[in-house]
């Protein structure tokens, strides 16, 4: 997901300059922790991932898909992470 959002900020004019900043200001989270975010030290909870979608205008499916990579980012197992990447992303396709 964090390579997600890398890739949408960059693609911002200006490459999204001080679009993190009004990122963390939308989750109500500090700038460290969107850092510490997108560099994998830390996972969105699925409240911050809804205000993420909200903030990013995502579609219906498109916010399904970003609780799934955050259920996949916290899932503690790599069975439940795989659990999460096949059964959940064929109930998204489906849907």
């Amino acid at each position: 997901m964090s390579d997600y959002l890398r890739f949408y900020v960059r693609s911002l004019p200006k490459s999204g300059h001080g679009e993190l900043t009004r990122i963390a200001n939308h989750l109500r989270i500090s700038t460290t922790m969107l850092s510490q975010i997108l560099s994998g030290q830390r996972a969105f909870n699925t409240d911050q991932a809804f205000e993420l979608s909200e903030y990013l205008q995502l579609t219906d499916i498109e916010t399904d898909y970003l609780y799934l990579l955050v259920e996949v980012e916290k899932a503690g197992t790599h069975k439940n992470k795989n659990y999460f990447k096949k059964n959940r992303a064929y109930e998204i396709r489906i849907t």
